[in-house]
């Protein structure tokens, strides 16, 4: 009866083992399919880790470096590009939709640091090339906040310094200050931001106030 007992207990957890790991295939089979539909994942903290010599695992690298990119983790989403580009293009030119994936990610890490070059410029002279910005037209589609901060303000500047108030001033509450004030983007950590927008906020609310007062005084004669 106790060797019966033992065999009907390996046989249920050999069972349950087995289970256990196609479930895990599943579940990565299942979540790289939500990434190439939306380029992000869900619950990617519960992707088992495939062996290196895995054809999952460029997949995985790319689903981690994508993350972390989005989470401002550059340094880290580089090191997953750097394992990509290590396991070779011959052997992930073979899954159907990774190369796409794989170059949008490589081209927006590059526009992240070639807004970051534009940035420090910008800091030093407070001058506007919008031939440079669309150059570095993805950097408007990157998902990492800060460079969407930066590169939107710097939009914002440079229509302010050529007269289109109108222009410069949506452009600072639709896109500037949802990034800012409404996403888990943390102004303090991008370097003179906080200065710019600060002087930003007043310069509108002043704006608006001397709309006001001129209407007033079109209106009635009387700037009070």
């Amino acid at each position: 009866m106790n060797k019966l007992l033992r065999k009907i207990w390996c046989v249920v957890l050999l069972g349950g083992l087995i289970m256990n790991a196609q479930a895990q295939v599943v579940n990565f089979d299942e979540t790289w399919k939500e990434f190439l539909s939306n380029n992000k994942v869900s619950n990617i903290s519960k992707l088992p880790k495939p062996a290196k010599a895995s054809i999952n695992y460029p997949k995985y690298c790319l689903m981690y470096g994508t993350t972390n990119f989005c989470s401002n983790s550059v340094t880290d989403a580089e090191n997953y590009i750097s394992e990509i580009r290590n396991f070779g293009e011959e052997g992930y030119r073979k899954i159907p939709g990774f190369i796409k994936r794989f170059q949008d990610l490589d081209n927006k890490i590059l526009a992240y640091h070639n807004t970051n070059d534009l940035w420090d410029d910008f800091l030093e002279t407070h001058q506007v090339d919008f031939d440079k910005l669309e150059k570095n037209k993805l950097a408007r589609r990157v998902c990492e906040k800060g460079t969407l901060a930066k590169y939107t303000f710097m939009e914002t500047y440079g229509y302010y310094c050529k007269g289109d108030v109108y222009k410069a001033q949506k452009l600072f509450e639709n896109y500037v200050l949802q990034i800012v004030d409404r996403t888990t983007l943390k102004v303090s950590d991008v370097e003179g931001l906080d200065d710019e927008i600060r002087e930003f906020r007043k310069l509108f609310k002043a704006t608006a106030q001397l709309e006001k007062d001129w209407k007033r005084f079109i209106r009635t004669g009387k700037s009070k």
